[in-house]
């Protein structure tokens, strides 16, 4: 397991004794081994992750009404604790939930962008700029404005491996001829 930063994640004090149930509060990412007889529960603040035996990410902080799961391989078991209905998610699925309206977005995520605070890398491959600059605002905690909104309709293929926000500013300023400009300066 590993927890991002922000996050808290509850469990039994003798885990291999205990079911294994735990409760989540911001963002981990799992690798669980299947175990028929115990089940891997994670609680969420209104929904439930079973595990089925995986890889995967979850996102659930209490001051955001969504819930993101994101698989890289195995199987899960996502379930709203208010309406009971649950869904299965294979290699590369992703469910975003609301807590508060009850509506569910299914997706592909080939390139894995959840999983991006534990990897360490983003991947785009003729992703459009609208879906590519809210993963990287995310990911390196920085606001992306463009004075001209047709930028967000450009498509960029990257990849960026450990660089800096400013380097992949850079990068992204070199492929669309854009002008960076700094709020505080």
């Amino acid at each position: 397991v590993w927890v991002n930063q922000q996050s808290t994640l509850n469990f039994p004090q003798n885990i291999a004794s205990a079911d294994r149930t735990l409760s989540l509060f911001g963002e981990a990412y799992f690798e669980v081994a299947p175990q028929k007889d115990r089940p891997f529960i994670i609680e969420l603040n209104g929904a439930k992750v079973e595990v089925l035996g995986t890889a995967f990410n979850v996102r659930s902080y209490p001051n955001r009404p969504e819930i993101e799961v994101t698989v890289s391989h195995g199987k899960v078991r996502f379930t709203s604790v208010e309406t009971q209905k649950s869904w299965e998610l294979t290699a590369n699925d992703q469910i975003v939930f609301n807590r508060q309206s009850g509506a569910e977005k299914l997706r592909k995520d080939n390139n894995l962008w959840a999983l991006a605070w534990q990897t360490n890398e983003l991947n785009f491959d003729r992703t459009p700029l609208s879906i590519a600059l809210p993963v990287m605002e995310r990911y390196y905690n920085i606001t992306i404005t463009f004075d001209n909104p047709q930028i967000a309709n450009c498509n960029f293929t990257g990849n960026f491996k450990g660089e800096t926000a400013a380097e992949a500013l850079a990068v992204l300023a070199r492929s669309f001829d854009l002008e960076l400009q700094n709020p505080s300066d």
